[in-house]
């Protein structure tokens, strides 16, 4: 199958029949039918098929478990998770897979645009029809850059010459700190791409390797106050294609959602997704680093929900101007605790 495919192929046609389990019924016979499926979760459906939620053995063993509750009187519907992620049979496989890792689940079932169930999909199954791998992508974009005279251009591009030179000393000095770094780049698991306006790095082993990277670029760009950059950093699906000129290429969400989570942010900011939050917060050397921003809007009315990464002199703790408008058109004003001075 063409690479081509694997961005626009549509998720229904690596689907599995789903087997779900009706709202209506009891606890105890769902709890049942899953127990003879051999399974621990199933979607919960309408006489219709329309998708109402999900249920799993150890929530409803939780939550009808206790004193007060009767699992065979008690119906599904009371007691079903009512956010549970799912996919639309119509969008691709690369965003299938981006539901799935974002919401942390290993499947989920397919709906019609009307929300009737046709199937399930999981990440195992995608990997094996897309070769599914996992970016941790670095966006970085020199601030202004395309907005300047076609005169003030040329002269700056001797500057962003020498920008992307300090970014690969620094790419190399956060490299050679770590062993993790190391092997990556020894393996082959480190990708650069030029953006006209910057660069992409895409790591393939670490989602702390963009944020260390970031780090270290925001240090080493301290003796270059001519050239202003913002950061973004994402993990999601990535695809290494060559381009026209057989020059290695990367596409997928995961660069996708990189470059709009950069996008929320000013210069001197570093912003990663939730998702990349998530994985950092697990390491605690990362907590005191990582701060909430809630979501932001970008192209087309799509919002993605941001984290500021900063620490002593690195990055910027301001809130970005685009959060903080958004804050006063719903509020009207803005608490002076919001902002923080650098």
């Amino acid at each position: 199958m063409k690479l081509a495919n694997r961005e626009v192929r549509p998720v229904k046609d690596i689907i599995e029949p789903a087997k779900t389990v009706a709202s209506k019924v009891s606890v105890q016979a769902a709890l049942n039918e899953l127990q003879a499926r051999g399974v621990d979760s199933s979607p919960v459906t309408d006489q219709r098929g329309e998708l109402l939620g999900a249920m799993s053995k150890n929530e409803m063993n939780r939550k009808v478990g206790g004193m007060g509750h009767d699992p065979k009187t008690e119906l599904v519907e009371t007691h079903m998770e009512k956010n549970n992620p799912y996919c639309f049979e119509d969008q691709t496989i690369a965003e299938a897979a981006q539901i799935m890792l974002d919401a942390n689940v290993a499947e989920a079932p397919v709906v019609t645009r009307e929300k009737l169930v046709v199937g399930t999909t999981s990440l195992e199954a995608i990997a094996q029809e897309i070769q599914l791998e996992i970016g941790h992508v670095l966006f970085i974009e020199i601030v202004g850059y395309s907005k300047l005279l076609i005169t003030e251009q040329n002269e700056l591009l001797s500057y962003r010459e020498r920008a992307l030179a300090e970014f690969e000393i620094a790419l190399s000095d956060v490299v050679r700190e770590t062993w993790q770094f190391r092997s990556a780049e020894m393996q082959g698991k480190l990708v650069r791409l030029p953006t006209g306006d910057g660069m992409a790095l895409v790591f393939r082993n670490s989602p702390e390797a963009p944020a260390q990277c970031a780090l270290g670029l925001s240090k080493t760009l301290k003796a270059h106050p001519e050239l202003s950059v913002r950061m973004g950093i994402h993990s999601g699906p990535v695809n290494e294609v060559a381009d026209v000129n057989a020059r290695p290429n990367i596409t997928g969400a995961g660069i996708n959602v990189a470059q709009r989570v950069m996008d929320c942010g000013d210069a001197g900011h570093i912003l990663v997704s939730k998702r990349v939050a998530d994985d950092l917060e697990q390491y605690r050397q990362w907590r005191s680093h990582l701060h909430d921003l809630g979501e932001c809007e970008v192209k087309h009315g799509l919002r993605v929900h941001v984290v500021n990464l900063y620490a002593d002199e690195l990055g910027n703790p301001n809130v970005p101007e685009k959060l903080r408008q958004a804050k006063e058109t719903r509020s009207g004003n803005m608490p002076k605790e919001f902002l923080r001075a650098r």
